[in-house]
């Protein structure tokens, strides 16, 4: 969704676990290695070509600092900035989710 904030990610492979897509995907998108922590519901959304759905994954970076290899930008934002990034729609329920879990103590 050219123009809105994604969380990066993409799709899986064959044979592939939700936790080695995300390794794979962070390494190719933005050069370094993460470890995947909890995994999240998924959400379901249907833009007017496409329906995607997203497996939210909480990770933490091992190596390397991430860097736009595939993005025009990349971003660390601070939780209390995140509603205010202009997010894709199918990452918007995601958000949410993130900010409730901080708000009970969780995340």
């Amino acid at each position: 969704m050219a123009g809105h904030w994604e969380f990066p990610g993409g799709k899986l492979g064959p044979k592939e676990t939700h936790a080695e897509a995300i390794r794979r995907e962070i390494e190719e998108e933005l050069g370094c290695v993460v470890r995947a922590l909890e995994e999240w519901p998924a959400n379901v959304h249907t833009y007017a070509d496409v329906t995607v759905t997203l497996i939210p994954m909480r990770c933490e970076v091992l190596s390397g600092e991430p860097q736009a290899l595939e993005h025009a930008q990349i971003r660390w934002a601070a939780t209390d900035q995140l509603e205010a990034l202009d997010w894709s729609a199918a990452d918007v329920p995601i958000v949410r989710e993130y900010l409730a879990r901080r708000s009970r103590g969780g995340a």
